[in-house]
C-alpha cells in the first residue's frame, strides 16, 4: 500500500482508497497507467533503436557497394555498372508490358459487362491476355433474356471483340496466356 495524490485535491491518500476522506472525489479504479507508460516508451525506444540499425544496414550496404565497385577494374565496372542498367531497363520494360496487357484486359472485360442482358449475373470465369497485349480472350456465363445462364466466350483481337466460336478456338483455345482475371474485380 502506497500514498497516493488525491486527483482532485492533492491530498495524500492511499492508493486502495476509493474515495478522497477529505474532498469526497471517487479515484480512479485502474493503476495500470505507470505500467502502459513504461510500456510506450520501451516501444518507442524500441523503434528508435530499430531506425537506427536500419540507417546503419542502409549505410554498410552502399559501403560494401563501394567497395566491391572499387575493387573491380575500370573495364570489369564499366560492365557491372551496364548489366545493372540493363537489368534495371529489362524490369521496367516487362512492367510496362504487364500494364499494358492488364489494361486491354480489363478493357475486354468492360466489354463483355456492358454486352451482356444483366451485368448483376455476369461470372467471369477467365480471361487471358497474349504476351504481345494483342489478343485478350474471356470466358464467362451471364443470365440470358430467360433468366437461364449460358456460357459464352469472347476475343478481342487489336481491340476488335468476336464472339465467333472458329475465332476463340483459333486464338485462345489451349494458348499460354497470362492470366488477368483478378480484372473483373476491378
Amino acid at each position: 500500500m502506497a500514498l497516493v495524490k488525491c486527483i482532485e485535491c492533492g491530498n495524500q491518500i492511499s492508493d486502495e482508497a476509493e474515495k478522497c476522506p477529505q474532498c469526497g472525489k471517487k479515484q480512479s479504479s485502474w493503476n495500470g497507467w505507470k505500467t502502459l507508460g513504461v510500456v510506450v516508451l520501451i516501444l518507442f525506444v524500441m523503434s528508435a533503436i530499430n531506425q537506427c540499425m536500419d540507417s546503419n544496414r542502409k549505410e554498410n550496404a552502399q559501403k560494401a557497394e563501394k567497395a566491391f565497385l572499387d575493387s573491380l577494374t575500370p573495364e570489369q565496372r564499366e560492365a557491372e555498372l551496364k548489366k545493372r542498367a540493363d537489368a534495371k531497363a529489362m524490369e521496367e520494360k516487362k512492367k510496362q508490358a504487364d500494364n499494358k496487357r492488364s489494361a486491354y484486359a480489363y478493357l475486354a472485360f468492360k466489354s463483355v459487362k456492358e454486352a451482356v442482358n444483366d451485368r448483376d449475373f455476369l461470372k467471369v470465369e477467365w480471361v487471358g491476355v497474349n504476351e504481345a497485349g494483342t489478343i485478350a480472350c474471356v470466358d464467362y456465363r451471364a443470365k440470358n433474356a430467360y433468366g437461364g445462364y449460358v456460357r459464352g466466350t469472347a476475343t478481342f483481337i487489336n481491340g476488335k471483340p468476336s464472339q465467333s466460336a472458329s475465332i476463340w478456338n483459333a486464338n485462345c483455345a489451349g494458348k499460354n496466356f497470362y492470366d488477368y482475371t483478378y480484372v473483373r474485380g476491378m
